[in-house]
């Protein structure tokens, strides 16, 4: 015996498609370069200032800090190449750029624009979806329960 079709709300005909792969989280991982940076520009290079008219010496490279500590709390950094003042916004563009990747990257992402509004109004049409879904199957459970008694 077939049991009469009830009016149910729409389905999806197709699966939900996953969602887009998020960027790796090194893309937002700023605190360690920054820290770096900061680092490099107090360390104490036991320097005076030379004299005008002295040769200066050729910039150093820097090499990768190497952070070592026993203490988790305190990070020290080993073989940190000193940070002049002049070199400070040639360093600090290597961080601005990576932002704005990082901010380009958020920008590109799926439904970023959406309010807080309209996922609220989403999630309810959903709630109610979903509703809609337990009664017909609770509907469906008793037509059952009854169509087994009577068989």
């Amino acid at each position: 015996m077939t049991t009469p079709r009830l009016n149910t709300p729409d389905l999806p005909t197709s699966t939900p498609s996953s969602p887009p792969p998020l960027p790796p989280p090194s893309t937002f991982d700023i605190l360690p370069p920054l820290h770096e940076l900061l680092s490099r520009l107090l360390t104490d290079s036991s320097a005076l200032p030379e004299p005008l008219g002295t040769p200066s010496k050729p910039p150093q490279t820097p090499k990768p800090a190497k952070i070592t500590s026993n203490d988790p709390n305190v990070i020290t950094y080993n073989e940190l190449v000193p940070l002049e003042i002049k070199q400070l916004a040639t360093e600090a563009s290597k961080l601005k750029i990576r932002l704005q990747k990082a901010r380009q990257r958020v920008k590109a992402m799926p439904d970023i624009d959406r309010t807080v509004n309209d996922q609220m109004e989403e999630i309810e049409e959903l709630a109610a979806k979903c509703e809609a879904l337990q009664t017909e199957l609770r509907g469906m459970a008793t037509r059952a329960g009854r169509e087994n008694s009577s068989a």
